[in-house]
């Protein structure tokens, strides 16, 4: 399925190159703050501070050191580049980090649902002892919503995909079905083959069957 026809327009949406998959967590929050928050598509500026309001953290010598690292090791591997002026932070999107051809488009709207996903009041979670960085979720969301699955699909091949816990990839698709996502919805099977022993049936899993449906009247 092409999902770019779930977006019904590029002011309410970003690309999402799929090279960024393989970018450590802070790295894909700037990557994703910097396509949120460019003006014209073309760079973000903003300090320090800036940055950790929209990232939900709050502002200390950890959290700075973690966006500065990021962004110079983004830099490092040519997926953006940046010009520091006093405490602002001009950042933009290298040609490098969009060679991906193999991208898809995601609405901005779902960034804020697994960005809320966490926080205090939300009573829509499946499991509401789970607690997992939006960031992680959006990674395994950006996983199922580009792919093109003809076939049930493990937990465990998602983990590995994505290097990430068996635990993480599951909770994260919990979370994923959890948030409320305009226009579309996730729908989520397990399937299971049927095998005859000493004449009785025996039900094993052999995967899930997980994907998105369109709601065209959001």
């Amino acid at each position: 399925m092409d999902n770019n026809f779930a977006v019904d327009s590029t002011e309410d949406s970003i690309i999402f190159y799929h090279e960024w998959l393989d970018v450590a967590d802070y790295e894909l929050k700037l990557l994703i703050l910097t396509s949120i928050l460019a003006e014209n598509n073309l760079a973000y500026r903003g300090n320090l501070t800036n940055m950790c309001e929209w990232l939900g953290v709050k502002q200390n010598a950890n959290n700075n050191s973690n966006i500065k690292r990021a962004i110079e090791s983004l830099e490092n591997k040519g997926l953006i580049f940046y010009k520091l002026d006093g405490r602002i932070y001009t950042i933009t999107i290298s040609e490098r980090g969009m060679k991906d051809k193999k991208i898809v488009r995601i609405r901005k709207a779902w960034v804020s649902a697994f960005k809320k996903y966490n926080k205090d009041g939300n009573n829509n979670r499946i499991d509401k002892n789970i607690s997992i960085d939006w960031i992680k979720i959006l990674r395994v969301f950006v996983y199922l919503y580009s792919k093109k699955m003809n076939k049930p699909i493990k937990i465990e091949d998602i983990a590995m995909d994505l290097n990430v816990s068996k635990t993480t990839a599951s909770n994260a698709i919990k979370a994923i079905q959890s948030c409320e996502l305009c226009g579309i919805r996730m729908y989520k099977n397990t399937i299971r083959n049927c095998v005859m022993k000493d004449g009785d049936p025996t039900y094993y899993n052999v995967g899930t069957d997980m994907g998105f449906i369109i709601i065209f009247d959001e």
